[in-house]
Order: structure tokens, then sequence, then C-alpha cells
């Protein structure tokens, strides 16, 4: 990368793999030649971003980055290591390295995707008094951004399947700020599906400012 490959660089590069490949969207192999536009960081985040126009959206049935940012707030179950990286950067900004390590561990990842609704809510009964109507409407809330936690492997097979107060005494635990802190609000035994909207609605605020790069580039295309 002929020295270029700084930490703001490598943040370019995550941005760039869950735009293009994260999602199920794929490109053509323009992508595999952005080495020869690494003379210097500007003209190589500007190759980048040219790539992204809305055909690239479009090969993951993404037609706008609009539809795109209503993706990664509503369908979170099934790219996990996407939603890990997006969660730790939008709540944890400036997390210490050594929780980072902790998570990270000498051999595995020690975290996982925690549903703060509990999964087993249709089946004892509780759905009613987290807000859902029925099981199709909490279906549709599962794998929410507002619904999820990354917490620590340990932690999460303690809290599964338990109520909001049987997992508050996990999450209380937690080496990620966030979750402590989420675990200490005095309305956390009220956490429902409003809650849920609410905390999407400000992922998907931070999220428009977050792939700004690439909102841009596609703006910019919409304009000429």
């Amino acid at each position: 990368m002929k020295n270029i490959l700084d930490d703001e660089l490598l943040k370019f590069f995550a941005k760039t793999e869950i735009l293009f490949y994260g999602l199920g969207s794929t490109n053509d192999a323009s992508t595999y030649r952005l080495y020869e536009y690494t003379g210097s960081k500007e003209k190589f985040k500007n190759e980048v971003t040219a790539l992204t126009q809305p055909k690239t959206f479009g090969k993951g049935n993404y037609g706008s980055f609009e539809a795109f940012i209503e993706v990664i707030a509503h369908n979170n179950e099934g790219w996990k290591k996407y939603f890990h990286y997006l969660f730790l950067s939008f709540h944890a900004e400036g997390i210490d390295m050594n929780v980072l390590k902790g998570l990270i561990g000498e051999k595995t990842y020690n975290a996982e995707l925690e549903h703060i609704i509990p999964q087993n809510a249709s089946y004892n009964g509780s759905l009613k008094k987290y807000g859902f109507k029925d099981q199709d409407d909490f279906d549709n809330y599962k794998g929410e951004f507002g619904n999820l936690l990354v917490l620590e492997s340990k932690l999460n097979s303690g809290a599964k399947d338990k109520d909001l107060a049987g997992k508050q005494e996990y999450y209380k635990k937690s080496c990620i700020p966030y979750n402590r802190e989420f675990a200490n609000r005095e309305d956390f035994l009220n956490f429902d599906k409003k809650c849920i909207e609410q905390e999407n609605e400000k992922f998907k605020q931070w999220a428009r400012e977050f792939f700004k790069e690439f909102l841009l580039g596609i703006l910019a295309k919409d304009f000429d």
C-alpha cells in the first residue's frame, strides 16, 4: 500500500467491505485493481468511492443508499461480524484497547450477538408486555439493530432466555461500557418495541454520517 495504510484507511476498508460484500452485493473485477491507485490516500479513496454507484447496491437488491441503511438497521442476525463492528463503532467509540483485546482473545472472538427482548417471549406469553401484537410482529423486530447487543460469550450464555430483570445483572458485568450504561438506566425494565424503533432511528442517522463518503459519491452521480 506504499505506506498509506493508516488507521483512517483501515476504517475506510471496513466500510468498503460492508458496502461491497457484507450485504450480499458483489462488484466487478475493478475492485481487484485498486492497488493501481495507491500513489496517495486521497486518490485511492476517490477510486473506491467511484465504484460505489447505484448499480453496486442494485447487485445486492438495495436499490438506493437509503435502502441499504434500512437493511443494516433491520436485518442483523445473518451477518454477525458486520453487526459487531457497527455496534462497537456506534456505541463504543474510543473503547479501551484492553477491552477489545479481551473480546478478541488469543484464539477466538469472545463475544456473541445478544437479543435484548428474550427470544422465548412468544412461548412464555410475554410478547404483549413488550409491546408486540403477535409472533409475526415480534419476528419483524427480533433482528433489528435496536434489539441487539454485543455481549461477552460467558455473559451471553448466562443471560440467554431470561426476562429483562434476569438479563440486567449480566449486562452490568459487561466490559463494554455501553452495556453497563444501558443496564443501569432507570427505565431499563420498560424496554419494549418503541425503544427498539427509537434506537433504530438513532443508528440510521449515525450510519448516514458513518458512510458519508459513499453517500456523497452517489449523490454527486445523481446530479450528473
